[in-house]
């Protein structure tokens, strides 16, 4: 697993505890020289929709369709998405507050989001 963050005390934490850490954006250049062997899933898990959506685009063709998720996106007020772009698949059928994505995570596939 690798964590990929602009904070730096969250990939300090995520080195604590033994994973991979990028400090930077998957959206950059530096992004691209991430040795990516073993990672079999791309979870984009940011509270900024749009960064989420470019970083499931950037990886879709590295990681496969089916292996690249990112947080449902909230209610958008802006032009609508073309219809001839498929949206990147949703983690989660609902919005999901993020502070519950890490529990939910741990939990698998039992975790079922409420209707």
């Amino acid at each position: 697993m690798l964590v990929a963050d602009t904070n730096p005390a969250n990939i300090a934490q995520a080195r604590m505890e033994g994973l991979g850490g990028h400090y930077g954006s998957l959206l950059s250049e530096a992004a691209d020289r991430i040795p990516m062997e073993g990672i079999g899933n791309l979870l984009a898990l940011t509270p900024n929709d749009e960064a989420n959506t470019l970083t499931t685009r950037k990886y879709e063709k590295s990681f496969g369709r089916a292996h690249v998720f990112q947080l449902y996106p909230g209610v958008r007020t802006a032009v609508p998405r073309s219809t001839t772009i498929t949206a990147p698949k949703a983690l989660f059928q609902v919005r999901r507050p993020s502070a519950n994505c890490r529990k939910c995570l741990q939990k698998g596939p039992s975790c079922a989001a409420p209707a």
